[in-house]
Formats: structure tokens, sequence, C-alpha cells
């Protein structure tokens, strides 16, 4: 079914003066005729400075231009003096957990300035060249935000560190700046007291689909954040940075949102929340892939600083994703490379896989100490690509190592962990009834344990000095009965953590690429997405627990897969300029002739934008995120990035389409083939002549 996006109401009416501006919010959710009284935001229009009135007087209305918006994202510096961005319209995607999400529809720049009589014509050019690419940037379609739900971080790590103290905070000071992309925009906004007024947008996808499987409702939600850090387009933002950034970085959650009745006949819903998180990045190496129009491009990887930049990655990466903030336990992150093994891509399969064999000597012993209290496992083959006897035996005593440490002393090193971070304070009036950890006491596990040891004693002393295999056999028997019951008579003497109960969380991510993090990784996520699904829903009771997949009910199949191919779609358009390839068999299953026409059609645009227009959109993006700071007094040089300007590429493109339209004019109204064989003969002449030389035509960033 078809979703509907229901158009928001404004906010807020803004009143332009010429000296100032007013915004002030329209509590009854009425437009511009029905301001409240009490507050408003004042920004002087010269200096530059904004202020909270809090007032009883009505804004004058004389000759004064009163606009309905729907709120402010920011203010922007550029050569002819500050901009302020507004949402002048915006639609609502869904509700999700009682908090409405909005898609931002249509956004304008509002220069502070009256008049630009103060520019010359350079300046003129060049800040109308930048507004142009504000808006450029605000038409991809892909900005979400909401008034009171945090958009910017998993649900997850809500759960985890949201303290109440952390909810009272106003929205803008708890964002993850890493996934708000009009964070340095807001800068003006930092204090406490208008931080209201500017509304934190993430890029990306949202989409949120009332679902029904097996008779019972609930809903299913996709929320993709894209990164600030290393953003860019294909070509132009390709590998890692020296701090570990990753180019077209996106962090992709899923969650599903089911009510139920507290008692059976009750109104009173209890609501379950789940989510799956995944997320994708370019291959985490030191690595470049130019334009030059050829179809694919040669990568470039510098081998030597690859190893270093992965480590710095894999460090962001743990930080974000790899611990439990309640027990300090780290989590797993499982790395899933889609590269292929020949071809231009085989040189960077080769170069990741050497490199994290190369990581891995160095950090799985350790890695797998701190989590498992031993080294790792088959590590000999890690070393020396073969398996050994000795490695073997190795395997053997610290599988055994591992399996008394998980079960007879990992609850005394949680509870070490959990006091060290401060996950459990100590408080001398309400201490834990019992502290003791020792595999010998009072309890019944106590007098099983010693009953195990006795009767295992009894058993070799017999074998060494009885001449009775009787007595010998029955203390053996005694030492084998409890592992072998089963049932309700099953005996569980686990060591468990005592200081901190035990709640449901993931304990491990994928992180998935293949070469431009679009395609097959959109099949791969999907994938896992539905499995992940899968358990989600048996544990809230709603899919049978024998159910391997959702084939009895082909509705959600469909809305499931529509919804993962809309995300693809969005995701890539973000970074390639066209929708996914290969979104046949995400929506359908399998690979139709429509796709892949579809497919060839969107193949050759990406081509074309990817070489002729994405140093524009590079250059949009670092405007729009303050990667580039406007100085009217150090304008670059040129900001042109049309087709056909006086630059010997203009004029070689020029020569193209004017012998390409030479051409068909010959081939339609001459009747002489020779003239159109020779206008032909100048068109391939011109394309070869680009393409041998296609570094010096491709289009450029030029804000560096």
């Amino acid at each position: 079914m078809e979703q509907v996006h229901l158009v928001s109401r404004p906010r807020y009416n803004m009143y332009h003066f010429t000296d100032r501006f007013y915004i002030e919010p329209i509590m009854t959710r009425g437009y511009a005729d029905a301001p409240t009284l009490g507050f408003n935001l004042e920004i002087d229009r010269f200096a530059g400075e904004l202020q909270l009135n809090l007032s009883n007087a009505r804004i004058p209305l004389d000759s004064t231009k009163v606009q309905p918006i729907d709120g402010l994202l920011g203010i922007i510096q550029l050569v002819s003096g500050p901009y302020l961005i507004v949402i002048s319209s915006s639609i609502s995607v869904g509700t999700l957990n009682g908090s409405e999400i909005y898609r931002v529809t249509s956004t304008e720049l509002i220069p502070f300035r009256t008049s630009d009589a103060h520019l010359n014509e350079q300046e003129r050019s060049a800040n109308q060249t930048f507004v142009e690419m504000l808006e450029s940037v605000l038409r991809t379609d892909a900005f979400y935000y909401s008034l009171r739900m945090d958009l910017s971080h998993t649900f997850q790590w809500l759960s985890e560190n949201g303290t109440p103290d952390f909810h009272q905070q106003p929205l803008l000071h708890r964002v993850d700046r890493h996934f708000v992309w009009n964070a340095r925009l807001c800068a003006a906004f930092d204090t406490a007291e208008i931080s209201s007024f500017a509304i934190p947008l993430i890029h990306g996808f949202v989409g949120i689909r009332q679902c029904n499987v097996n008779g019972q409702r609930f809903k299913l939600a996709l929320i993709s954040r894209r990164s600030v850090q290393r953003a860019g387009v294909r070509f132009y933002t390709r590998g890692l940075d020296q701090e570990g950034n990753c180019a077209n970085f996106v962090e992709s959650e899923q969650i599903v949102e089911f009510d139920t009745a507290i008692a059976a006949g009750s109104q009173v819903q209890q609501r379950h929340l789940a989510s799956f998180v995944q997320f994708r990045g370019s291959i985490p190496l030191f690595w470049t892939q130019r334009p030059n129009f050829q179809w694919q491009s040669d990568p470039n990887v510098l081998p030597e600083l690859n190893e270093q930049f992965y480590r710095a990655h894999l460090n962001v990466l743990f930080n974000r994703y790899g611990m439990d903030a309640l027990n300090g336990m780290p989590r797993g992150i499982v790395i899933v490379n889609l590269i292929n093994k020949h071809g231009r891509e085989e040189i960077l399969g080769r170069q990741f896989r050497s490199v994290a064999q190369r990581f891995g000597l160095d950090n799985g012993d350790d890695c797998s100490k701190q989590y498992s209290g031993t080294p790792a496992l088959k590590t000999d083959y890690t070393r020396t690509g073969t398996r050994t006897m000795g490695g073997q035996l190795r395997d053997g005593k610290n599988a055994c190592v591992r399996y008394c440490k998980n079960n007879l002393s990992d609850g005394y090193r949680q509870d070490a962990i959990n006091l060290f971070l401060g996950n459990y304070v100590v408080d001398r009036h309400n201490l834990p009834e019992r502290l003791d950890h020792s595999l010998l006491n009072s309890d019944p596990s106590g007098v099983a344990f010693a009953c195990l040891i006795f009767s295992l004693a009894m058993a070799v002393l017999c074998l060494l000095v009885s001449e009775s295999w009787f007595s010998a056999l029955f203390w053996l028997f005694l030492v084998i009965v409890p592992k072998t019951m089963d049932g309700h008579g099953r005996c569980r003497f686990h060591e468990t953590a005592r200081a901190v109960g035990q709640r449901r969380f993931q304990n491990g991510f994928f992180r998935t690429n293949c070469m431009d993090c679009l395609d097959r990784t959109n099949v791969v996520q999907s994938l896992l997405a539905i499995e992940s699904l899968r358990y989600q829903l048996q544990h809230f009771g709603i899919l049978p627990q024998l159910a391997t997949n959702f084939n009895a009910w082909p509705r959600f199949v469909h809305t499931f897969k529509n919804l993962w191919a809309d995300n693809g779609d969005d995701c890539s358009k973000q970074y390639s300029g066209t929708p996914a390839l290969k979104t046949d068999y995400t929506r359908t299953g399998t690979r139709t002739i429509g796709g892949q026409l579809r497919d060839g059609k969107n193949a050759f645009v990406r081509y074309w934008k990817n070489n002729l227009s994405d140093g524009y959109r590079q250059d949009a993006i670092n405007l729009f995120l303050g990667n580039y700071v406007v100085d009217r007094h150090n304008l670059p040089e040129r900001l042109d990035h049309s087709l056909l300007n006086s630059d010997p590429s203009g004029v070689a493109f020029a020569c193209l389409i004017f012998s390409l339209a030479m051409a068909v004019l010959c081939l339609l109204v001459s009747e002489s083939w020779f003239s159109a064989l020779f206008w032909l003969f100048l068109v391939i002449v011109v394309c070869s002549f680009i393409s041998m030389n296609g570094d010096d035509f491709v289009d450029r960033p030029r804000l560096l």
C-alpha cells in the first residue's frame, strides 16, 4: 500500500523588518494570523546577534512581511554576509515511539543584508554560486528531523546512556554531531535559551510502515544516518582519512514497535521496542579513485599507510559500537567484504585481506584474553597458514581453560569491571547479600562442587590403589550423573554477576562494504535485517518459533523488500547521483528485464554525473558542512562548473557538441554521406582526445 504523508503545518511566524527578524512560535498550530504571546527570538540583521525576548507585547505588523515557517536550520556566512536558512515546508513520514518524524521538502536562504550593492561583480557572482550550491544540497530530499526524538542516536545507545539528566538537555545539545548535518550551521544557537529554535537534521533515509504478520500488527521502521565525517560523492571520497573516518559511512537501524494489552480486555497498552543496527562504509584502506572518463577508473592504493589508517578506523568503530556501556565488555564487529576477486577490485581485496591478517596477529590474542580469558584459538593457522599438532594441543588447553573460567569465574570478573567503571556504586548501608565468589561455600552449589571434587578424588584413588573396579566405577558414576541430567532435573550452577542485572542488547555489529557500498551492500544488508527481524518477532510472540521465513505472509515480504529498496535508492542517490542498481532483486527476489534496463540507464547517468558534475556536488557538500569557510577577501579563482566555458576543456566540449550536431544534421538533411562521415570522424577524434586526457576534462572540486 502506498505510504501517505501529511503536510506539516508551520510552527513559527517569521517577521521581516529592515533591521531585524523576529521568530515567534505558533502554539495554536494555526497559520500566520495566530501567533502566541510570551516570547520570541530576535535576530539583528546588522550585528548578527540573537536574543530571546520574554515579553507580552505583540510584534507590530505594520509594513511587515510575515512568513510561516517550520523551523530554523542555522546561519551561514557567505560573501554578502550572513544568511538565515529556514524550513519552508515539511511532511510527516510517520510516528515512532510517540514522536512524529518529518522530511524537509523545501527550504529558503534569507540574507541578512537587504542589498548586495557593496559587492563587486566577481563577489556578486561568487555569492550567487554559493547560494545555488547550498540550495542544491537542500534539494536532495533526504533531510529528516523530529521535534522530540533524537534521530542521531540509536535506540540501544539511548537505552544505555539516556539518563534523566541527559533527556532534560535541549535536543541540540544531546545529539550525536557525527550524524547531524547542520551542526556547524547551528553554532549561533548553542546557548540553552535559544537552542530550541534550531532543528538538528540527519541526512539519509527514514521509512515507517504498518505491518501485519500472523494477525499481529506492528510498526517496522528503518532509519539510515549518513556521517558528516568524510562526506561527499562517489569518486572524490574513497577509503579512510588519517583519523580513521570512512567515506560513505551510513548507519542503518531497523526498529520494531509492538504494542500489547497489559491484561486481557485491558485498554492500557504496553510498548515493546526492538532494533537492529548495522553500518556500511568504504573499504577501510587509504585509497583513491579519481574519475577520468573511463567507465571504471583504476583505484590507487598506498600500502605503506594502510595498516595505520585501518587501525585508526577500528578504533573509531570500537569507540562508537564496540563497548557495552552497562558492563564494559567489548562487542564484536564483523566486517563483510563483498569485493570482487578479479578485475580492478582485486588489488583492493588483496590489500584488505593482508592488512586485516597483519592486524589480527597483533590484536587477536589481546582482544580474546580481555573477553574470554584465554588467547585466541587457531592462531597457528593465522600465523602460518596451516594447522599444526602443537597448535591443536594449545587450542585444547585454552578451550578447557576458557570453559572453566567462563562458567566458574566470569561472574567475579564482571563484578570487578562494573566496580572499576562505576556501573556499580558502593553503598555501605545497602551491600549485596552475598559477595563470596569462591567455588566451595555453604550454598547448594558449593556442596555440589564439594561432592564432585570428593567423588573425582575417590575415583582416581580407587583406580590407583584399590583392586576393586566396582568402587572406581561407582565414584565415576557419581561424577558423570549431573552432566547427564536433562529436562527439569538438570542442575545449573553457572557463575553469574551479582552487582548489575542483565538486559538484552545487541552484542555484535555487521560492517558491510563493496566497491561503492551501494548495490551489493544493499542486498546483503536487507538479508541480514530480515534474519534479525525473524528472531525479534519470535521473541515478541508474533512469529511462530518454528517459522524459518516469511513466505506465508507475502504482503509483509513485499513491504519489507520495498522499504529496504527505497533505503538503498536514497543512499545511492546521495553518493553516486542515481538510484541503486539491482533493486529489482531487492524488491522481488529475482532479476528482471525491466530492472536490467533501468540499471543500464542509471549506470550511464551515473557515469555522466560522476565525470561532469560531481566536482560541483562535492564543493556544495563541503560548503554546507562547513569544511570550506567563505572568505570574501580570498575567493577561489574560478567557481564556474559549467560544461561550456573559455577553458581548453570547454572549447573541446563545444567542438564535440558542434561536430555531433553537424553529423546528425547531415544524416537527416544532406544527400552527401561524405559530409556526415566527416563530422562523425571529428566526433570520434574529439571523444578519443577527451578520453586520453580525461584527468583534465572531468569536473573537479574547487573549494579545497
